[in-house]
């Protein structure tokens, strides 16, 4: 049975992010050279129930909720648990393990967390972070290897489609949301301070 997003993972653009070549977010990088996506994707089928997390911008969850990058439940536990051994914050973390430079969306592009759960199966691609490169407006290269980060297996999903509104509400439930506060490392995910 097809999945509710199995076309999006055919297109040319998210075979394209997938494997780093998102060039709206390197605008100093030529169009062909790739940076950050995902190592060796696989694709993968992510099961009604699952329940997946992903940071954005505060404070629209629904605004969050529409992005491609997810973490599933497992390894985002391992963002908290690195958080909390490093002794530095959720979002810092989470750029560091997958591979997001600061260029990428600014200081303010980690500002919420949002859980979700899948209503339908999902078609995504999974797998570990590759090696992602920036360059700011004063030419300062930024460089993150996602494997210098993890004690083992880390791995990310990238799932189309979910910036199509009507997708999405037929796809996930959002089921929490709430600020990630600067420094902050070991609350994560807590539904009391949810919405």
């Amino acid at each position: 049975m097809a999945t509710i997003n199995a076309q999006y993972l055919q297109r040319a653009e998210a075979l394209r992010e997938v494997a780093g070549g998102n060039v709206t977010l390197n605008p100093a990088k030529h169009s062909d050279e790739m940076t950050g996506g995902i190592r060796n994707p696989r694709r993968v089928e992510i099961a009604a129930g699952t329940k997946i997390l992903r940071f954005g911008i505060a404070p629209d969850a629904s605004r969050v909720a529409s992005g491609n990058w997810w973490l599933d439940w497992e390894n985002y536990a391992q963002v908290e648990q690195m958080a909390d051994r490093k002794g530095g914050g959720i979002a810092a973390m989470a750029r560091l393990m997958c591979g997001v430079p600061t260029d990428w969306g600014g200081e303010l592009g980690m500002t919420m967390l949002v859980q979700a759960s899948v209503k339908q199966p999902l078609s995504a691609f999974r797998g570990e972070g590759a090696v992602a490169e920036s360059v700011n407006v004063y030419g300062v290269i930024s460089r993150i290897d996602p494997g210098l980060y993890s004690d083992g297996l880390f791995e990310q999903l990238y799932i189309p489609g979910l910036g199509n509104p009507d997708l999405r509400k037929a796809a996930i439930h959002i089921v929490g949301a709430r600020f990630v506060t600067p420094g902050e490392s070991r609350d994560g995910y807590t539904p009391e301070l949810s919405w």
